[in-house]
């Protein structure tokens, strides 16, 4: 199982939540359950940021965790290996716009809002994944995710770290069924987007406050 961490900035001030410890928690906290800004229509933009010895191979990982389109069917169950392919298939008519076109950007491109930093440096506290994000008004406006040791880091582990840093970024807090993407204790096995995920983002975005959901295991 691998331990992630959630910071959150509100209103300039940064408040640090072990997600291993607090996840039951967090999934009752509005201020986790935040849409994310993202304009009707518009795309929303991605940065990869990495420490130079990272291989190439595990950069396309991340990549794919976010923009695939991919997806496989378990026992009736249909699952997504990325981002892209799951809010594709997202409720597109609620309250505040759910991205649905997601697009990996140089740094220096003034439109990211989502940041995505692979480090070979280790976390202090033993976490493999963090995500920090400023919030104004009820919604997100910026969002850095850290992984890791992300060199050292298995592909498969690497995946799952990044699907379900990527759900904080949309707005997800954590699900206290160790099956759910959003568990705080990240299984790579199954660590994939399902219809359970994309529910608790429509209803997010429909401006419902997420209380707790279950989802089906891909095991």
């Amino acid at each position: 199982m691998r331990k992630t961490f959630l910071a959150i900035t509100f209103l300039l001030v940064l408040c640090f939540l072990p997600a291993s410890v607090t996840a039951q928690k967090f999934v009752n906290t509005t201020m986790t359950n935040l849409p994310l800004d993202v304009k009707a229509d518009k795309t929303l933009y991605i940065a990869i940021v990495v420490d130079p010895t990272i291989p190439e191979e595990k950069i396309q990982i991340v990549k794919n965790a976010v923009t695939s389109i991919d997806s496989f069917t378990k026992d009736g169950k249909k699952f997504y290996e990325g981002w892209q392919g799951a809010l594709k298939e997202s409720q597109h008519y609620t309250r505040d716009y759910i991205p649905t076109n997601l697009k990996i950007v140089d740094s220096d491109n003034a439109r990211i809002k989502v940041t995505i930093t692979l480090t070979t440096s280790k976390n202090d506290l033993g976490y493999d994944g963090y995500t920090s994000f400023t919030q104004y008004n009820k919604m997100i406006e910026s969002v850095h995710i850290v992984i890791y040791q992300a060199d050292t880091l298995t592909n498969e582990d690497l995946a799952g770290i990044t699907r379900h840093e990527f759900g904080h970024a949309l707005g997800l807090g954590h699900s206290s069924s160790p099956n759910d993407l959003m568990y705080g204790d990240i299984d790579g096995r199954l660590a994939f987007i399902s219809k359970g995920n994309l529910d608790a983002l429509s209803a997010l975005y429909n401006g419902k406050i997420l209380s707790q959901y279950f989802e089906e295991s891909v095991s």
